[in-house]
């Protein structure tokens, strides 16, 4: 499940990117009421629509995990009317 809080400086958000890490297969992501969703060569998650700069929502998707234990990262890109978030880092 991933959280977005906020928009971007007062911009609402437009959409969300998550990018799956290797190893981590079958995504399904759950769908949401007014939004749309893609997927690239299972590698990426998109959901499309509208969330304004004070609200928040979670948006969830079902995956299979690798077989070897270890930290995943997963990289998720908030594109908003004016702006974007890259949540990029890694700890």
């Amino acid at each position: 499940m991933f959280r977005v809080g906020h928009g971007c400086e007062g911009s609402p958000t437009q959409a969300i990117t998550v990018h799956l890490p290797p190893g981590v297969e079958h995504a399904h992501p759950m769908p949401k009421a007014g939004w749309s969703l893609a997927s690239a060569d299972a590698t990426q998650v998109s959901w499309r629509g509208a969330l304004a700069d004070a609200h928040y929502d979670e948006f969830v998707l079902r995956l299979k995990l690798p077989a070897q234990a270890g930290p995943l990262w997963f990289r998720v890109h908030q594109q908003c009317e004016r702006g974007a978030i890259d949540w990029a880092e890694q700890p």
